[in-house]
């Protein structure tokens, strides 16, 4: 069973505790640690090397967060941790503003719940870290990351490295589209338009070997790609196995985080 580290950055103590007591009664193995302003925030990341932090905007200053958002961001030394931003600036402008300045989630406290928490944790842990061993159904194509192979309709998906690992990040990700940059494994690039460039052409490779099922991988403007929603014919024709991941090492069976995001 892995331990998670979770970095919870938030003055208020009632919302602190609430994070760490929805995590561990949803089972999740987490180890926490709290920062209740930015330069402990940073502090923290350095020496705890956190694998997900919960970021509060407004610290000891009004948006102090966006500030710990962008260091940690611009710090390639270490772990790169997922940001999922918990904010009572649930206005789309800081949501928007957030994502560009690098956080991967935004939960506005409006919204807040311990689903939605327990959600948005779960999914950011599938993305950051694909290689869990399971195995994943998504209409006619399977893909077993512990096994490094991909099927559809049972037949074998011969795949390049680079082709199997969009498809596993797509695949991990569900219905959330995913950017070029995290599909490339959410490393920056100096030269981003050339590295789009080298994603559509993975991508574009992947549809031909998908042949009929090439709908699957679907284009989002402005974002990037995301595996396209089953038809209800088809999920009546093969079950509801479709799009259901299966786990291949049994009840939590997910492996220790052994290296940084």
């Amino acid at each position: 069973m892995p331990t998670w580290r979770v970095l919870i950055v938030e003055d208020d103590a009632a919302m602190r505790d609430l994070i760490v007591d929805v995590l561990r009664e949803a089972g999740e193995p987490i180890e926490a640690l709290a920062a209740r302003t930015a330069d402990e925030a940073i502090a923290a990341v350095r020496s705890f090397q956190p694998h997900v932090i919960f970021l509060d905007l407004n610290l000891e200053r009004p948006m102090a967060g966006a500030q710990v958002c962008r260091d940690v961001r611009q710090d390639q030394s270490g772990v790169r941790p997922i940001i999922i931003v918990i904010s009572g600036e649930g206005n789309e402008d800081t949501e928007v503003a957030m994502l560009e300045q690098g956080a991967d989630d935004f939960i506005s406290k409006s919204c807040f719940s311990p689903k939605i928490l327990i959600s948005h944790f779960r999914a950011g842990l599938r993305v950051a870290f694909p290689d869990r061993r399971e195995a994943i159904v998504h209409g006619p194509v399977v893909i077993d990351a512990e096994r490094h192979e991909a099927t559809v309709e049972g037949e074998p998906l011969e795949l390049t490295q680079s082709e199997f690992d969009i498809l596993r990040r797509l695949a991990f990700a569900g219905s959330r589209a995913l950017s070029r940059a995290e599909l490339l494994g959410g490393k920056p690039s100096a030269e981003r338009q050339r590295a789009n460039r080298v994603v559509d052409v993975h991508v574009l490779s992947l549809r031909r070997k998908l042949g009929a099922h090439a709908w699957l991988v679907e284009t989002v403007v402005g974002v990037g790609y995301r595996l396209g929603a089953i038809p209800h014919d088809l999920r009546r024709l093969t079950g509801d196995a479709y799009a259901r991941p299966k786990e291949v090492m049994g009840p939590g069976g997910l492996e220790p985080p052994t290296k940084g995001l």
